[in-house]
């Protein structure tokens, strides 16, 4: 290997070191991208450093032309790549170990900085996402919370039908499933729920409103027409229970009639107040409607 001659090295040299700077402003874009991917460095780093680079493209101590498009690549990539891990992460341990508020947050915190960096507009439908969230968010309200405190909530959407309201049928299931739980816990919420109008609710749903111009869609999940019925069910259940118990102070208080003509006047009376109310009346009629 013969030596360059003097002037040739020297030109060399010289190219070497105009190009440093250039050189040095890829590798910092490069770290910091980099440094994104392994979570080192934050989204608002990325994005100083992009603007940064947009600054150099094309000067002689910047950028080739190229180098900010194909770091911007990497990072929408990334950030696709994040979104949808929070989102599985977040429905995978529902369905295994019930819904963790931990996850749930970490999915609505991705959502909520990646649809503010304005990186992904256009290329991701953010809606799907937020009506993913809005669901695993109302799943976790039923198995955190009482869905008793939120019997008018839930009974308005219901009555929006599946075209409007923003929940899936499955989670309107699964609260459902959760309300029913509590109506065999504690009568009082079934009484909470008759007050409430839960079945003029549910035979609009079911039904629909013969009067109304646009006739809201019936449910097609199964899981939730059972659901429905079995807490309609449970309201029958509840006025039965009111009508034995009103018998059995019916039988109690013929005891102290002796006269017949006295008894059989007192009977007619009394048995209208042991039928079963109309809630309850309304609630098999319901259940048994072709």
């Amino acid at each position: 290997i013969f030596p360059l001659p003097s002037n040739i090295a020297m030109a060399y040299r010289q190219r070497s070191k105009d190009r440093r700077p250039s050189a040095l402003v890829h590798e910092e874009l490069n770290r910091t991208v980099q440094g994104f991917i392994t979570k080192d460095h934050s989204l608002n780093d990325v994005t100083v450093a992009l603007h940064k680079g947009k600054e150099l493209l094309g000067k002689e101590d910047g950028l080739v032309h190229g180098a900010v498009d194909n770091a911007m690549a990497t990072i929408k990539e990334v950030l696709t790549f994040r979104l949808q891990e929070a989102a599985v992460d977040a429905i995978i341990t529902g369905k295994r170990k019930g819904q963790s508020t931990k996850k749930v947050k970490q999915f609505s915190k991705s959502l909520v900085d990646i649809e503010a960096s304005g990186y992904l507009e256009g290329e991701v439908d953010f809606g799907d996402f937020r009506q993913l969230l809005q669901n695993l968010e109302g799943k976790l309200e039923g198995e955190r919370g009482k869905v008793a405190e939120k019997i008018p909530w839930l009974l308005d959407q219901l009555k929006k039908g599946h075209d409007r309201c923003p929940y899936t049928e499955a989670t309107l299931s699964s609260l459902a499933t959760n309300l029913l739980r509590e109506m065999r816990n504690n009568t009082k919420v079934s009484q909470k729920f008759l007050q409430l109008g839960g079945v003029e609710a549910f035979q609009l749903v079911l039904c629909g409103d013969e009067q109304a111009v646009v006739q809201l869609p019936t449910p097609f999940h199964p899981e939730l027409q059972v659901v429905l019925c079995l807490i309609l069910a449970e309201v029958v259940l509840l006025g039965d229970a009111e009508v034995a118990k009103k018998r059995g102070q019916r039988k109690m208080a013929m005891s102290f009639f002796t006269a017949k003509a006295e008894k059989n006047s007192r009977m007619g009376m009394l048995a209208k107040m042991t039928r079963h109310n109309a809630k309850s009346e309304q609630a098999v009629e319901l259940l048994f409607k072709p």
